[in-house]
């Protein structure tokens, strides 16, 4: 069944007054233009390399930018992303491991579990949140998402096969014990 928020934007969408407004990924100029606006004046490879990188996505264009700003170069998304959880709580390391793996949301419930988070569960959500590398879904927000697929990518390529295994066991058990 679907969520009450859905189907509210359903019924909204029905009436006449509202439109529906596609919106696409940035050109590769208009990418261009943002990452030279929030460089300044960046090396001309640099800037091309990040505008394809970031495939049109103004958040992960900005994301590349600021990294860069810092002195810390690095031009694929996936090392930018690992390079920023490295430096998290292993808490929230492991938060962000079980959710690039179960590829959907889970419940802060499973997550604890899963994550072993025991107390520091809401700590660290509201952190990765703020870190903008997970968000929340649900009528009441009660379950979390990685923020984007690109940033459960490369969470998922970093874990091992001995770990992947790991999560795996227990993910399963979390979801049996909570009803799913």
């Amino acid at each position: 069944t679907a969520s009450p928020c859905l189907g509210s934007l359903r019924e909204w969408s029905a009436r006449a007054s509202v439109r529906e407004i596609a919106i696409g990924p940035l050109t590769h100029p208009e990418a261009s233009e943002m990452v030279a606006l929030l460089l300044g004046a960046p090396e001309a490879g640099a800037a091309l390399e990040m505008a394809r990188e970031g495939a049109g996505n103004p958040f992960f264009l900005q994301q590349l930018a600021l990294h860069e700003k810092r002195g810390e170069r690095s031009l694929r998304l996936s090392e930018l992303v690992r390079y920023r959880v490295e430096r998290l709580p292993r808490p929230a390391q492991r938060f962000l491991e079980v959710l690039a793996l179960a590829r959907a949301p889970l419940k802060l419930t499973v997550l604890r579990q899963v994550a072993d988070l025991g107390d520091q569960a809401l700590a660290v959500r509201s952190l990765l949140s703020a870190e903008s590398l997970i968000r929340a879904v649900g009528v009441q927000g009660e379950a979390c998402a990685i923020y984007h697929d690109r940033i459960g990518e490369a969470l998922a390529e970093a874990v091992t096969a001995d770990e992947r295994r790991a999560y795996h066991e227990a993910l399963a058990q979390a979801l049996e014990t909570h009803g799913y």
